[in-house]
């Protein structure tokens, strides 16, 4: 492989993949900071350099910007920002050596990179370049083979993880792995965009318009304005609920019917779907009138740039369109270079066809997981000396705990009766806090005021609500507590940091474990911080919380919820991930157990009341053998027939069969070889 030929083909292609200057963080350590003015200044040639009229003059504005910025070096060596200027003339030196290939320029084009090489991780998204150039270099003196320069292109990306040139050196290597033949690689790489930049707009348009794949899994975020003006972060602001992102112009041919078949198909899920309205004309109203016109009751959503904004470019790309987000914030999207069907995004009306929509149950568990309900038990415990003089009544505080609905029976609900509950326990709670501003334990007022404004911001998507769940939590933490009793208030401003994305999740939960006690944390904030996680949309981070929490062998009833969820199968499999279509979810429940996630601990001791008045204990009175242990709801009118589907099996070659309840239960027992399977049905 010829070294002239590579360079310069390899300068273009990281010029193109790579068009953009950023400015790296300054170091705290070093000399005298470069004024950024001047590095502004440098920055403007570097864009005039493509107005040149001529090759000539191109050649001339390039080596220009490249002597100011030796200046720029010279005169500080060792500023902390002098990256970026080396940055700027390294782009502007393969820009001149492209014009002009030669050995002298090749030979300046390297000493820039070994130079910016030395930039420190801060300012990795600067240094990739650099380092790409240096490993073509070295690999082509050598004569490196594709599989040398697969694994080289391997150690390089390991290098830019957690790192701010991750997600560049994660693009550059998803074009170079191909050719190279290193298809495992690259599969692992696509992986880690999915896993890791699920929410990058970058990441998400270069996927969709770069790499040929059918659909793409990604998460769908961004800040917009509701009409009446008030600012909505997805996802953090619809977790735990299922969304259609409505885009639509007034110019799309058969508008109306569209929209009201979208209605129509979303009406049967009600309770369980939330349709918020993009309009991409930019309309003064945001489209109030036509919709409101066509009696749709949409959120209306400001789309700022219209199909030129970001958001459009990223998930849209065409309208009108509905696109199904999930309860993590997931949804799929069809690639630009997809080759199956129309190449388009499913419809929304296939989407809802398909039954893609979660149970109404997951969904309330969800929510309830994701408002910290669990935080909300025992608040009536006062310890073993009893309550203090001065205390909260205990019937003023029972009537709180009152609207807080334990689980399962929580997940029974439906929203609006839950935001009824929670209203009702949030105005309990600034009445009691009124009435005895100086109760000893006024902080278990405080944090059940804390959880009800959290439900109410989650269950009816009003960001004012965790605004003043913020203020109780910092007003809580102002007081001396006891143990574990400022958990609920860690809870709540990790949730505004992870909203407010301007720290890294990581440290946001390190922050919470830290205050709530390090090490001595009680299982609660380990709890806290493992749902905190699934906020945070990071599988990494769950995962080491999830094993923290449960490995700590926590039994307290107030946090089994959240073991319980925590251990189940359906949960584990559909996390972080988008809703697939009904076939998709048929072939991919049948190996749901085979996803990890299964649990070696113990059934704990289950003690039910037979219908003659007896006990049954188990494990105990299972006399050794297996037992098949169905939990039955009966349906609320006793003339109902009994749900069916609890042994459902697909048969081959003809329509699914349906094997009923408790009798087809005891016929499966039955194929036991030695006839020895119990069945308890609960």
């Amino acid at each position: 492989m010829n070294t002239r030929t590579t360079i310069g083909g390899f300068c273009l292609a990281m010029a193109v993949l790579l068009p953009c200057v950023s400015v790296c963080a300054a170091q705290s350590q070093g000399g005298a900071m470069i004024s950024e003015s001047k590095i502004a200044t440098l920055e403007k040639e570097l864009i005039e350099q493509k107005k040149a009229t001529s090759s000539t003059r191109m050649r001339r504005a390039c080596k220009s910007t490249i002597r100011s910025g030796r200046s720029l070096i010279d005169a500080s060596p060792a500023a902390p920002n002098r990256f970026c200027v080396l940055a700027i003339m390294l782009k502007s030196q393969k820009r001149l050596l492209l014009l002009e290939n030669s050995a002298r320029n090749r030979d300046k084009l390297f000493e820039i990179c070994t130079q910016l090489a030395k930039a420190p991780d801060s300012c990795a998204n600067l240094r990739l370049d650099a380092d790409m150039l240096l490993s073509e270099k070295a690999l082509t003196l050598k004569k490196a083979n594709i599989k040398e320069r697969a694994v080289a292109l391997e150690a390089l990306i390991k290098r830019y993880r957690d790192t701010p040139g991750e997600a560049k050196s994660l693009m550059v290597a998803a074009i170079i792995a191909p050719k190279l033949e290193a298809f495992e690689l690259e599969k692992q790489i696509l992986q880690t965009m999915g896993q890791r930049f699920a929410d990058d707009p970058v990441i998400i348009e270069f996927r969709m318009r770069r790499i040929g794949v059918g659909r793409i899994d990604v998460q769908f975020t961004g800040t917009f304005t509701r009409l009446d003006g008030t600012s909505l972060k997805f996802p953090t602001d619809q977790f735990g609920h299922t969304c259609l992102m409505v885009f639509w112009s007034k110019q799309n041919p058969g508008l109306e019917k569209y929209l009201k078949q979208i209605q129509a198909q979303a009406s049967e899920h009600s309770d369980m779907l939330k349709i918020f309205s993009f309009n991409v004309d930019e309309l003064p109203d945001a489209g109030e009138k036509i919709l409101r016109g066509m009696k749709l009751d949409w959120t209306l959503m400001r789309l700022g740039g219209g199909k030129n904004s970001q958001i459009y470019r990223t998930y849209a790309q065409r309208d009108p369109l509905g696109i199904l987000v999930n309860a993590y914030g997931h949804t799929l999207l069809a690639s630009a270079l997809a080759k199956y069907g129309r190449g388009q995004h499913a419809t929304i009306e296939q989407v809802v066809s398909d039954n893609a929509i979660a149970h109404d149950r997951f969904l309330a568990q969800l929510q309830s997981l994701f408002i910290g309900d669990f935080l909300a038990l025992d608040i009536g415990s006062t310890g073993k000396q009893g309550p203090v003089a001065g205390s909260v009544p205990a019937k003023t505080l029972a009537a709180i705990q009152a609207c807080f609905t334990v689980a399962p029976f929580r997940y029974r609900i439906t929203s609006a009766q839950a935001l009824a509950n929670y209203t009702k326990a949030e105005k309990l709670c600034r009445d009691a806090i009124k009435q005895y501003p100086k109760a000893p334990d006024l902080w278990r007022v405080r944090n059940r005021r804390i959880i009800a404004l959290l439900g109410m911001w989650n269950t009816a998507t009003e960001p004012k609500y965790l605004k003043d769940a913020a203020i109780e939590a910092r007003t809580t933490l102002a007081a001396t507590l006891p143990r574990g009793a400022d958990v609920v208030s860690q809870f709540c401003l990790a949730k505004v940091a992870l909203r407010e994305g301007k720290a890294e999740p990581k440290s946001v939960l390190a922050n919470l474990i830290k205050e709530t006690g390090g090490p001595d944390a009680p299982a609660t904030a380990q709890a806290a911080a493992t749902v905190l996680t699934l906020d945070a949309g990071s599988k990494e981070l769950y995962t080491h919380y999830r094993q923290a929490f449960l490995e700590s062998h926590n039994d307290s009833p107030a946090l089994w919820p959240v073991v319980s969820f925590l251990r189940n199968r359906y949960h584990a499999y559909f996390m972080f991930q988008a809703n697939h279509t009904q076939r998709e979810r048929r072939y991919s429940r049948s190996y749901i157990i085979n996803h990890g996630g299964a649990t070696t601990t113990p059934l704990p001791d289950i003690e039910l009341k037979t219908l003659d008045g007896g006990t049954l204990t188990l494990p105990k009175d299972t006399n050794g053998k297996l037992t098949l242990l169905l939990f039955i709801e009966p349906p609320a009118d006793p003339n109902a027939e009994m749900p069916r589907g609890i042994m459902g099996k697909p048969a081959q070659g003809r329509k699914r069969e349906v094997m009923g309840t408790l009798l087809q239960a005891t016929r499966v027992a039955g194929w036991h070889i030695h006839k020895e399977v119990n069945v308890v049905a609960a």
